[in-house]
């Protein structure tokens, strides 16, 4: 059927051109936190506006042993925190790494089975029954090949391709699934231009709502934490008058609004 599957596909030095000019044949995806949105996302919490606020309050009041403990185990909480999330976003591109599928490739006349993400356009590949497609391109053999496109199109019967000359080469879309069959294609676009890519990029504009759990945590977290800043002033205010002693006082509010948040 392919008997001349080694004279077709692209030489590993064109391919590498095209991957390094065009990018590798990944999908759109949301966006990983990098560093700075990780720090940018601790800061916000409510805990850490109070140990600053603290810090600030026994910096101002002259307790510098005390000013430097409080910022001592804030950075440590802020640095075990960056830690463990860039570390978990790190596994997190390894593991999506590992789980990339692997096509086999027509690559300076030789059969490799090669990352999907490293297909460039006029690679051959060769698919066989069970494989995904991983890029948009065309039929060039087939023998009885069937496709599952219900990815695309929401049609769950499977799709008869074959290469007919009156008609010219059929199509194969990334993210098929071949039910039957084996066949060649010539890829003609990876990544983001594929269609699935184009949806994919379509979707990415859609902002994502929150879950009915995040909001409701959210919410409490703010009444908790006006809640506990009004009583916090309030005995801020009361112990002030009695021991004649703002600042102390303000201490003893901000310990306190900690120890209810």
């Amino acid at each position: 059927m392919f008997e001349d599957l080694f004279s077709l596909g692209l030489s590993q030095t064109e391919a590498q051109r095209r991957l390094e000019a065009d990018g590798g044949n990944v999908l759109p995806s949301g966006d990983s936190r990098n560093f700075f949105r990780i720090l940018r996302d601790v800061f916000r919490e409510p805990m850490v506006y109070l140990l600053m606020a603290c810090g600030a309050v026994y910096f101002v009041i002259g307790d510098h042993a005390e000013a430097l403990l409080l910022i001592g185990f804030l950075s440590f909480m802020v640095l075990i925190t960056l830690v463990q999330s860039v570390r978990s976003e790190r596994a997190l591109s390894r593991l999506r790494a590992l789980s990339a599928p692997r096509v086999l490739l027509v690559r300076d006349g030789c059969l490799i089975r090669l990352p999907a993400i490293e297909m460039v356009r006029d690679d051959v590949a060769l698919l066989n029954e069970g494989d995904r497609i991983p890029a948009d391109g065309i039929l060039i053999s087939s023998d009885s090949l069937t496709v599952d496109e219900s990815l695309l199109t929401g049609e769950s019967a499977p799709v008869g391709k074959s290469k007919d000359e009156s008609k010219g080469s059929a199509k194969l879309f990334a993210g098929s699934i071949l039910i039957q069959g084996t066949g060649l294609m010539r890829v003609e676009s990876t990544g983001a231009r594929t269609e699935l890519g184009k949806i994919g990029s379509a979707l990415k504009q859609i902002s994502s709502e929150k879950t009915h759990l995040q909001k409701e945590v959210e919410s409490l977290v703010r009444r908790v934490f006006w809640g506990a800043l009004v009583v916090s002033i309030g005995l801020t205010a009361l112990y002030g008058r009695q021991h004649h002693d703002a600042l102390e006082g303000l201490v003893f509010g901000l310990g306190l609004a900690m120890a209810i948040l």
